[in-house]
């Protein structure tokens, strides 16, 4: 039975794993391509505000809209760094723990509370400089 729910998981984990970096790969082609038509939109206003403004004028005016830009984007990524992390990842773990879990709480010794008492510990030290 723990062979075939190893297995399980395995197979979840890798799919999982496949899927997401697939999506993470195709964010980075888009961040790419996104970034190079941001660049040739600012060359155009650029050469589009030059018209009505010195070059010099145009410049600062873009680059003053830039600087407010990144600013607004370190705001919102402190106040997302700030939020308190979800336990989807706890939860996972529990439903893959919970069959070691019965097979070894059906004999229970010394070594064996010793060793859910150093998980408990590690868990609870964890999720304290998670939150820190």
């Amino acid at each position: 039975m723990m062979k075939g729910l190893t297995l399980l998981a395995a197979q979840e984990i890798g799919g999982s794993l496949k899927r997401r970096m697939t999506a993470i790969g195709l964010f980075a082609a888009a961040g790419i391509v996104g970034g190079t038509g941001v660049i040739y939109a600012l060359n155009a206003l650029r050469d589009y505000l030059s018209t009505r403004f010195t070059t010099l004028e145009a410049n600062l005016m873009i680059a003053g809209g830039l600087i407010a830009v990144a600013t607004i984007l370190v705001v919102v990524g402190i106040a997302q760094k700030r939020r308190p992390a979800d336990s989807g990842a706890a939860a996972s773990a529990a439903i893959l723990a919970a069959p070691l879990a019965v097979k070894t709480i059906g004999r229970l010794n010394i070594g064996t509370i010793a060793t859910i008492g150093v998980l408990a510990a590690g868990a609870y030290l964890g999720r304290q400089v998670a939150k820190s």
